[in-house]
């Protein structure tokens, strides 16, 4: 008698309880990985303000004294801009490779992937005293390295939770408000009284340790391995991730431009030369809006708080932002991108899995998140422009002026979704739906 072959199961159900226990112990996992990944591309402008501030010698460049020093300012600029763009693009490039990754091997092995590569490029770039090797180093690589390790923590909580999935992710990525308030202070006192060698090695440790105890607490609820774990192209034809991607367009071109270029306005406008009490501020604002904005998101809805987010932001920049020539306004809008960028942050993965489900949440964030991409590596010329203009003295009002109207129309492509979801439950349904928020 023949026995039919017995296929290999390519998806599995680990039945744990929703909103239960186990689900928070992914989330206290999750808060470590955010704590080490993505403070380390917002802690940046610290690396920044030290290289702008020591490439006058030896240390990172061979720049003469006097008449060339200052010739030659401009060439420091655009590398030490441009580490920082590598960074921020490369991470969200990444973060499709990072979700499809999660999906197909699972989140434990990208987080530990991902802690590898970031380790190498911080350990490399302790070695370098070229600010054309940090571009690669610290710019190509440990982005890279960022995407992998953050991405898994950041849809994790999806997986695990369905009435608090706002409050879950809020807490998660809450990790990287608190690596900004914690480690920006302990960074600036490294570089500053042992330099940039130590200060890598102690980030290396730092990552390493936290990154692989993190790895090892992150699962997906649901795995799925072989052909079934890949990504469904099919999701391209859909007119919601497109408004996404589009969306995540304009929001990154907003608001990742500013944030490169904070410690030169800070100067500017006598804040203290390190920007370190802006980025407390930028820190602490993170915080409160990740968790009381992913809070607020579980009762009022996920897919409003996206565009509504946005839309705060674009209007406080053209109103109150733009016009302002002291420092008060520049701490306020500290404090209202932080609220502001928490709460998307918190409402962004929530929403995706509403929109598309839970399975593949993690590569369709990817997706969405990789949209921003072409913008952040395409922000060295507009910081370099915003830089060299302060330096001048010229106004700057007219590039605040756009990200403003660049977080706008991101705000208005977010308050279409959902419109746009209540189109495709209409569609599939054949009833006729509310629009759901």
């Amino acid at each position: 008698m023949n026995e039919k072959p017995v296929e290999r199961r390519t998806s599995s159900w680990e039945f744990h309880q929703l909103d239960g226990a186990r689900g928070w112990w992914v989330v206290i996992w999750a808060f470590l990985a955010c704590f080490v990944s993505l403070s380390t591309l917002v802690t940046y402008p610290v690396y920044e303000a030290y290289y702008i501030n020591t490439s006058r010698g030896e240390t990172l460049v061979d720049i003469n004294q006097g008449e060339d020093a200052v010739r030659q300012m401009p060439v420091v600029s655009t590398y030490v801009v441009l580490i920082g763009t590598l960074m921020s693009g490369f991470a969200a490039l990444g973060s499709l490779g990072a979700g499809i990754a999660s999906d197909v091997f699972g989140m434990r092995t990208c987080a530990l992937v991902g802690t590898a590569t970031l380790c190498v490029g911080l350990l490399a770039s302790s070695f370098i005293d070229k600010l054309w090797a940090l571009c690669i180093t610290q710019g190509v690589v440990c982005g890279t390295g960022i995407a992998m390790l953050a991405l898994p923590a950041y849809t994790a909580p999806t997986h695990w939770f369905d009435k608090h999935r706002g409050l879950s992710t809020g807490i998660a990525v809450s990790g990287t408000g608190l690596g900004v308030l914690a480690l920006t202070p302990a960074y600036r006192a490294i570089l500053q009284y042992q330099g940039l060698a130590i200060c890598l090695y102690v980030q290396t440790i730092l990552t390493l340790a936290c990154g692989t105890a993190s790895a090892m607490g992150l699962r997906n609820r649901i795995d799925l391995h072989g052909p079934s774990g890949r990504m469904k192209w099919r999701v391209l034809k859909d007119a919601r991730i497109w408004a996404l991607m589009l969306m995540a367009l304009f929001a990154s071109c907003a608001r990742f431009a500013q944030l490169l270029c904070l410690p030169v306005f800070a100067r500017s406008l006598g804040v203290a030369s390190d920007a370190t009490g802006v980025l407390y501020a930028t820190g602490a604002s993170l915080l409160v809006g990740m968790v009381c904005g992913g809070f607020a998101a579980d009762s009022t809805g996920y897919i409003a708080g996206i565009g509504l987010s946005e839309l705060i932001l674009g209007l406080f920049t053209l109103v109150l932002y733009t016009p302002s020539k002291s420092p008060a306004p520049l701490y306020v809008f500290s404090v209202v991108f932080g609220l502001t960028t928490g709460t998307m942050a918190s409402v962004l993965p929530a929403s995706i899995a509403q929109m598309f489900g839970t399975p593949r949440v993690a590569s369709t964030t990817g997706l969405v998140l990789a949209a921003c991409a072409p913008t952040l590596l395409a922000t060295t010329p507009a910081a370099l422009k915003f830089m060299h203009l302060l330096e001048e003295g010229k106004t700057v009002a007219w590039m605040a002026g756009m990200s403003g109207a660049f977080s706008v129309v991101a705000g208005c492509i977010g308050m279409l979704l959902p419109v746009l979801q209540r189109r495709y439950v209409r569609m599939f349904t054949k009833k006729e739906a509310a629009i759901v928020w």
